[in-house]
C-alpha cells in the first residue's frame, strides 16, 4: 500500500488534517515513522501540490504511456508538460505476468485551460461572434468559477444551477493555495448564494494571467491572446486589455470595446482575439487581358502521363470570333493603421491590347477587344503576339507529342499518324508518309503519299481520297477515291468514282461502292479470292441504308420474341400472370419502348430507299484493263453477275433492254492503250 493511500485510509486522519500542518499529519499517522526530515519535505510539497484530500488528481491504469494520453485529451494539456508522481507500480508475479496498476497524482492540473475546444474555423483569430457564442456553462463545468483579481480578491460566482461540489472543491483548491474557511466553502456550495468573497489576493504576480499582443503586417488589425493565470495569480479584470492596448500606442477610436468586454468577462484563455481593427487597404487591381477561348493552359505536353489520345493541343477559331478582352481597372484606396497611420494602397495600371494582335487578328471597340480576321489555328508567337495560321503544319508524327488533332483549318503532316490516334479538319490533310489504324474525318481532300494500312480498325471518311495504296480499311468517301498500286482487303463506299491507275492497279479481297465508276488494272486474284465491286448507287447511302436496315431487322426480331414471351404467359390465365407478375411486367415495358422505333426505322429505311432511287446512275461502269478473276462479283443497280471464267480488258455496264442483266463489252480503249 503506497504512502498516501495509508494515509486517507483513515478518514478521520484526513478531516483533522485541514487544521494541522502537514509535518503534524505525518507525525500521527502511521505512517511518520518510515518518513526521515528529507523525505518529509519533498513529500510535503508534493502533497500540498497534489491536494490529498481530491481524488481527481489521482489517476490508475495498467499501461502508464495511455494514461498520460487520457489526461492529456481530457484536460488540454499536452503529455510532455503533464507534472506527476507515481505513487503505486505494478508487481512482477509468477512467470514476469504484471500484477495491479500503475497510480499517479497529477500537481499541474490547474494549468489545464478551461476553454473548452471547439470546431476548427477558417480563419486563425476569433472576432465577437466567436466569443458571443461561448456559453459560460461550458467554460466552468463544475457549476462556479472563480476570479482571482488585486481588487476584489478571491471571489466564487455561481455559474448555471447544478454544482458539482467535488468537482467546484478540486477547481478551487487548484486555483487558490492558500488558507481559506473550507466551512464557508460548502456552505455556499450547497446553498443559492450568486458570489462569495473566499479570500483576499495572495499578490504573487509572476502567476498572474499574460497577455501577448499581435498585429497584421501592415498594422491594420491588432489580436490579443491571454495564457491563463497559475495557481494564485490574478485573472484579467475590466479595464486591463484597452489600457494595455492604449500602452502600447494603438488609438482608442480603432479598439473594439464590445470583444473587450466580452473577452473580460469571460476571460478566454488561449486563443487570438481581433480587438482592434483601422481601415485595410483596398489594393488597385490592374487591367488584365482575359481570353474568351480556351487556351489549352495547364497542359505539359511533354509529361509521359498525358493521356495524349484525348488531348487536342491546337486552338481553332473563326472569322469573328471575340479572341480577349480587357478586364476592368480598378483603382486603390489607402487604409489607416490602427495606430493612426496611412496604409498605402497598392496603385492600379492599364495594359495594351495591341500587342497580342499579330497576323489576321483586329483590335476593335476602343482597344477594349481582340477578334480574328480568318478561321485557322491561333499560335503565339516568340514575343508574346498572337496570329492566325489557316494551315496547320506538322513537323513530325501525330502521336504523343501532338495528341490527337481536331482543326478547322488544313492541316500538313511532315511525318505519320500513329495508330490509335485520331484526327479531324476543317479542310485538307496531307500526309507526306503513312497513315496507321485511325479514325480520320476530314471535310475536304485526303492525300496520303506512301499509303493507309488500317489493320482492320478505323474509319477514314473524306470528301476525296488520294493514296498510294489502301490496305485494311474502311472508307467513307463524298466524291472519288484515287488509289496507286492497289486496294486491299478494304471497304470503300464511295458516292462518286473508285480509281486504281498505277503500275500494279489490282483490287483484292475488298468490297467496293461507287456511283459512277471502278476502273482498276486487275480486280480478284488468282487464288479466287472473294471480291465484290458494285456501281450504279451512292456508296455511303448504299452502307447507311444497309446499316439501318440491319438495325430494324434485329429490332422486329427483338420485338417478336417478347411479344412470344408475353402471349405465352397470357395463355397460361390469370393466376399464372400474377405468379409471374414481375417479369410480365418487364416483358410488357421494354415492348411498349421498341414497338415505336419500328415506325421510326422504317420511316428512315424508305426514306433511304427513296434517296438511293433518286441518285441511281445507269451509266454507271466497271472496267478493267487487263484481268478480271474468278471469285469477282459484280454489280451494276440491281443486276449482279458472278465471275466463273477468267477474262481480260472488260467493261461492264447495265443492260438498257433489259436493266437486271449486266451488258459485256470489251474495254477497246485500253486495248487501243496497249497495242501502241
Amino acid at each position: 500500500m503506497g504512502i498516501l493511500d495509508r494515509l486517507r485510509k483513515d478518514s478521520g486522519m484526513v478531516e483533522r488534517s485541514r487544521s494541522m500542518s502537514l509535518e503534524e499529519l505525518f507525525q500521527e499517522s502511521e505512517v511518520g515513522d518510515d518518513l526521515n526530515d528529507g523525505l518529509l519535505a519533498d513529500l510535503s510539497q508534493s502533497l500540498k501540490e497534489a491536494e490529498i484530500v481530491d481524488d481527481r488528481n489521482i489517476f490508475k491504469g495498467s499501461n502508464l504511456n495511455k494514461i498520460l494520453k487520457d489526461i492529456s485529451k481530457k484536460f488540454n494539456l499536452n503529455e510532455k508538460d503533464i507534472q506527476y508522481d507515481i505513487l503505486e507500480r505494478p508487481e512482477k508475479g509468477l512467470f514476469g505476468i504484471s500484477k495491479g496498476q500503475f497510480k499517479i497524482v497529477v500537481r499541474n492540473l490547474h494549468e489545464a485551460k478551461n476553454v473548452r475546444k471547439t470546431k476548427d474555423i477558417e480563419k486563425d483569430y476569433w472576432d465577437i461572434e466567436d466569443l458571443k457564442k461561448v456559453k459560460k456553462e461550458n467554460l466552468y463545468e463544475t457549476g462556479i468559477e472563480i476570479v482571482i483579481t488585486p481588487t476584489h480578491g478571491v471571489v466564487l460566482r455561481r455559474i448555471g444551477t447544478r454544482v458539482d461540489e467535488s468537482r467546484a472543491t478540486a477547481y478551487v483548491k487548484s486555483r487558490y493555495g492558500g488558507f481559506f474557511d473550507d466551512r464557508m466553502l460548502y456552505s455556499f456550495l450547497q446553498t443559492n448564494d450568486k458570489e462569495l468573497h473566499l479570500a483576499q489576493y495572495r499578490g504573487i504576480v509572476e502567476n498572474d494571467y499574460g497577455i501577448m499582443l499581435s498585429k497584421d503586417e501592415d498594422d491594420a488589425r491588432a489580436y490579443v491572446e491571454l495564457s491563463p493565470p497559475k495557481i494564485d495569480g490574478a485573472d484579467v479584470e475590466e479595464g486591463d486589455i484597452e489600457a494595455f492596448l492604449k500602452g502600447e500606442g494603438i488609438k482608442e477610436q480603432y479598439i473594439k470595446t464590445d470583444v473587450i468586454r466580452e473577452l473580460e468577462e469571460k476571460r478566454i484563455y488561449g486563443k487570438k482575439i481581433l480587438v482592434a481593427e483601422g481601415a485595410l487597404a483596398k489594393h488597385g487591381k490592374n487591367a488584365e487581358i482575359i481570353f474568351d477561348i480556351d487556351m489549352k493552359e495547364g497542359i505539359d505536353f511533354n509529361d509521359d502521363r498525358i493521356d495524349f489520345k484525348s488531348v487536342n493541343p491546337i486552338i481553332n477559331v473563326e472569322k469573328g470570333q471575340l479572341i480577349a478582352h480587357k478586364g476592368e481597372e480598378i483603382e486603390g484606396v489607402d487604409g489607416v493603421s490602427v495606430f493612426g497611420a496611412k496604409i498605402a494602397a497598392r496603385r492600379s495600371g492599364d495594359v495594351d491590347l495591341s500587342k497580342l494582335a499579330g497576323n489576321k487578328l483586329e483590335v476593335r471597340e476602343g482597344g477594349k477587344s481582340l477578334y480574328a480576321m480568318e478561321s485557322g489555328q491561333l499560335i503565339k508567337g516568340k514575343k508574346g503576339e498572337f496570329s492566325i495560321r489557316e494551315v496547320m503544319v506538322i513537323e513530325g508524327d501525330v502521336g504523343p507529342k501532338t495528341g490527337n488533332i481536331d482543326f478547322i483549318g488544313s492541316v500538313e503532316v511532315k511525318g505519320s499518324i500513329l495508330a490509335g490516334y485520331s484526327v479531324k479538319v476543317g479542310g485538307n490533310l496531307s500526309v507526306n508518309d503513312s497513315i496507321e489504324t485511325c479514325n480520320i474525318d476530314v471535310n475536304g481532300t485526303l492525300i496520303v503519299k506512301l499509303g493507309i494500312n488500317g489493320k482492320s480498325d478505323g474509319v477514314i471518311k473524306c470528301r476525296a481520297l488520294y493514296s498510294k495504296f489502301v490496305q485494311d480499311t474502311e472508307a467513307h468517301v463524298q466524291e472519288g477515291v484515287y488509289v496507286e498500286e492497289g486496294i486491299i482487303r478494304s471497304k470503300i463506299y464511295c458516292n462518286g468514282n473508285v480509281v486504281v491507275n498505277g503500275k500494279r492497279a489490282n483490287i483484292i479481297s475488298s468490297i467496293v461502292y461507287a456511283k459512277n465508276e471502278i476502273n482498276a488494272k486487275s480486280i480478284g486474284s488468282s487464288n479466287e479470292a472473294k471480291v465484290s465491286v458494285k456501281v450504279g448507287y451512292p456508296g455511303i447511302t448504299r452502307l447507311e441504308y444497309e446499316v439501318f436496315s440491319n438495325e430494324l431487322a434485329s429490332l422486329v426480331t427483338e420485338v417478336a420474341k417478347l411479344t412470344v414471351e408475353i402471349d405465352g404467359i397470357e395463355k397460361k390465365g390469370p393466376a399464372y400472370v400474377k405468379k409471374f407478375q414481375e417479369k410480365y411486367d418487364a416483358f410488357i415495358e421494354e415492348r411498349n419502348e421498341k414497338e415505336p422505333k419500328l415506325a421510326e426505322y422504317e420511316a428512315r429505311k424508305q426514306e433511304l430507299l427513296d434517296k438511293i432511287k433518286e441518285e441511281k446512275n445507269l451509266e454507271g461502269f466497271i472496267a478493267v484493263s487487263d484481268t478480271i478473276y474468278v471469285g469477282t462479283s459484280v454489280t451494276c443497280c440491281e443486276a449482279e453477275f458472278d465471275i466463273k471464267i477468267e477474262d481480260r480488258a472488260l467493261k461492264y455496264t447495265v443492260n438498257r433492254e433489259n436493266p437486271k442483266f449486266i451488258f459485256v463489252s470489251r474495254n477497246i480503249r485500253e486495248k487501243e492503250k496497249t497495242k501502241k
